[in-house]
C-alpha cells in the first residue's frame, strides 16, 4: 500500500503512511479539509491555523511544527517534532 498527502491552501500537510487507513467526513456540516485517522500514520506539518486530526481514540492538534500520529489497535499518540502537538479531549 502506498501513502496519500492532503496539502491545504494555509500550507498545512498531512502525510499518511504505507498502509495507513483515513477517511474524509460526508457529512454537510464537516469540516471540508479534515481527516480521520482510523489507523497507522499521519505525519502532519500546521500552516497558518491549528491542524486537527481524529483518530479512534481522542483527536491530535497542533498549532505549529511538525508532528507525527498514531493510531493503533488499542491506542493513539501524537509526538511534537517541531512546535506543539498533542492529544485533546474527545
Amino acid at each position: 500500500d502506498g501513502g496519500a498527502t492532503v496539502v491545504y491552501p494555509d500550507g498545512a500537510r498531512l502525510v499518511l503512511g504505507p498502509g495507513s487507513k483515513a477517511r474524509l467526513p460526508a457529512g454537510p456540516d464537516d469540516d471540508p479539509g479534515r481527516v480521520i485517522l482510523d489507523r497507522g500514520v499521519a505525519q502532519v506539518r500546521a500552516g497558518d491555523r491549528p491542524v486537527v486530526v481524529p483518530t479512534p481514540f481522542a483527536p491530535a492538534a497542533g498549532d505549529a511544527g511538525r508532528f507525527p500520529v498514531y493510531s493503533g489497535p488499542a491506542s493513539s499518540r501524537v509526538q511534537a517534532e517541531e512546535g506543539t502537538g498533542r492529544m485533546t479531549d474527545p
